[in-house]
């Protein structure tokens, strides 16, 4: 029943996606004209009336032991999932026709269209991943689908939006963090080299400074994962992103392999710490880094 349990947190992230998409929705309807401003308050009024049956079924549903009860809202949803990717692909069309170029409208809808896909790829993982019962290939395809022409809304809206507000594809605040974790970065594991060529350095400061670059690279990760994660650029641009992890990766490779070096050097110093042994592949790997 572990798996009836995990199902229902994920419909209830689909309620609460929903939820915050009609209230953004309304507030997109009073800047709407035309045909979207119909098609809009059908699609919402639609949207708001299955989402609050569904809620009351879930609610019903908590305590239930009847997998195929629950794999029947989860169909339900499937369905509802399609509403909601149309009524972002409308909020969006209204938000990149307002002439004033409204950075809230922007914000406001990019922000419920995350949170609705991120939802809907959830139930998608859920269902394929809790056993051969709730294998349903029809509806993971259709919440699939629902996620992705979400993203297509969103790739249009943060796009339009980065032209209106004139900003980075990374925030300068986030630019900022990179580049201090990277400067940091590279002077802890020069260090290490200078600490190593100087002879009245010890080992256990050579050990010291090895832990600190550890903990450097780690800051450095941290910032551009963040930097990926809390940012349109995951969503904008996704082959940028993945080169930016792609390197990252190689970073994070080297910077093992500094630490590993830097064992050997603090090794080495302990026994001979008059003599001066080839590190070689310490520099090797700094010089990588700095690359």
């Amino acid at each position: 029943m572990k798996s009836l349990k995990f199902l229902m947190e994920f419909l209830k992230k689909i309620i609460n996606s929903n939820k915050q998409l009609i209230a953004v929705s309304g507030v997109v309807n009073q800047i709407a004209t035309g045909s979207n401003k119909e098609q809009l308050e059908k699609d919402r009024n639609t949207l708001q009336g299955s989402t609050n049956t569904l809620q009351e079924d879930t609610k019903a549903a908590a305590t239930t032991t009847n997998y195929k009860f629950v794999k029947g809202l989860v169909n339900k949803t499937a369905t509802l999932s399609k509403i909601s990717a149309n009524l972002i692909r409308i909020c969006t069309t209204v938000a990149l026709e307002n002439p004033k170029g409204d950075v809230g409208i922007f914000k406001k809808v990019s922000t419920a269209a995350t949170t609705v896909r991120d939802a809907m790829y959830l139930v998608v993982d859920a269902l394929s991943e809790n056993g051969q019962d709730w294998k349903d290939p029809l509806g993971e395809a259709i919440y699939y689908e629902c996620a992705k022409n979400v993203e297509k809304s969103l790739s249009q809206l943060l796009e339009f939006k980065s032209k209106v507000v004139g900003e980075n594809i990374i925030p300068k605040g986030n630019l900022n963090e990179i580049v201090s974790a990277a400067v940091a970065s590279l002077i802890s594991a020069h260090r290490i080299v200078i600490d190593y060529e100087y002879p009245l350095t010890t080992a256990k400061e050579i050990g010291e400074d090895v832990k600190i670059a550890a903990t450097a690279s780690s800051q450095l990760w941290a910032a551009v994962e963040d930097s990926v994660k809390q940012t349109d650029l995951s969503i904008t641009h996704n082959n940028l992103k993945n080169g930016i992890i792609s390197l990252l990766e190689e970073v994070k490779k080297e910077y093992h392999n500094l630490t590993e070096e830097g064992k050997k050097a603090v090794l080495n110093k302990a026994e001979s710490p008059n003599e001066l042994k080839d590190i070689s592949n310490l520099k090797q790997s700094i010089q990588k880094i700095s690359y």
